[in-house]
């Protein structure tokens, strides 16, 4: 489901939710359609709080930073990155494997020194902001019409329908907490050494 489809759900589930059983009146429409990604960014981030999107990042060594404390820098994290889910490192010999020995400091996963080959940074990251009327959600398909109840429950709040709002945000909210966390590790069919 797109913007434009997920904007017109949202005028449905508006309309028909209205106490007082009015059609939102033509200027309303157009200052909903200016307010619409903003609702809609919030609900598909708050998603993917819970239901959490992959990224990967691939970095291959040089170029690294050496610092002073004899450790490396892999520079730099991805600015969309929420958390590591885990990294792999491949080393010169081909051998594989889960690595943990690193910290993250200023966008900057870093680890000591000694290791030379490619890192594959799995992460979660936060979606991409839609913006065009063509855009769809980064979350799982099957989520996409909730997105509206939260577009919805918003839009109804600012325009003073608060009980009507309160109710879509909600069911906006139980939506949000039927979803059972995505928290596979085994990104890519990774698992362990074997299994890579």
């Amino acid at each position: 489901m797109n913007v434009s489809q997920l904007r017109d759900l949202t005028l449905k589930l508006i309309n028909s939710f209205s106490s007082d059983g009015e059609l939102i009146p033509p200027s309303d429409n157009a200052d909903l359609k200016l307010a619409f990604n903003d609702f809609l960014n919030t609900a598909q981030k708050k998603f993917a709080e819970k239901d959490k999107i992959e990224g990967t990042q691939i970095i291959v060594q040089p170029p690294l930073d050496v610092g002073e404390d004899a450790t490396l820098k892999l520079n730099p994290l991805p600015t969309d990155l929420t958390e590591i889910n885990k990294v792999i490192f491949l080393d010169s010999y081909g051998n594989r494997g889960v690595f943990t020995d690193y910290t993250i400091e200023n966008g900057s996963i870093v680890i000591d020194t000694g290791y030379e080959g490619t890192f594959f940074i799995y992460y979660y990251k936060i979606p991409t902001d839609l913006v065009l009327d063509t855009d769809t959600p980064q979350i799982k398909e099957q989520y996409h019409n909730y997105l509206a109840y939260y577009c919805a429950g918003e839009w109804l709040m600012a325009s003073g329908q608060q009980t009507d709002g309160i109710v879509r945000l909600n069911q906006f909210d139980s939506f949000l907490n039927e979803i059972i966390p995505n928290t596979d590790d085994s990104s890519n069919g990774i698992t362990n050494d074997t299994g890579w």
